[in-house]
């Protein structure tokens, strides 16, 4: 693969991603993303953070989506 083809690659999968599309590579997997909602945690000593929400990546093999 060439510089020139990994960039434009990179370049078409972060815009499908960012248009909320799912990319799917033959043989290999799926890309999508998914939105996690806020969440608070108790932190061990008695305090409570609130985690913002966010968007996550992520990748399921071919053998996955069977």
């Amino acid at each position: 693969m060439t510089k020139k083809f990994e960039k434009g690659l990179v370049h078409v999968l972060r815009e499908q991603l960012l248009s909320n599309k799912t990319v799917a590579f033959d043989g290999i997997g799926t890309f999508h993303v998914e939105h996690k909602q806020q969440t608070t945690r108790k932190e061990s000593d008695g305090k409570t953070v609130i985690l913002p929400p966010k968007d996550v990546l992520i990748f399921k093999s071919e053998g996955t989506n069977r």
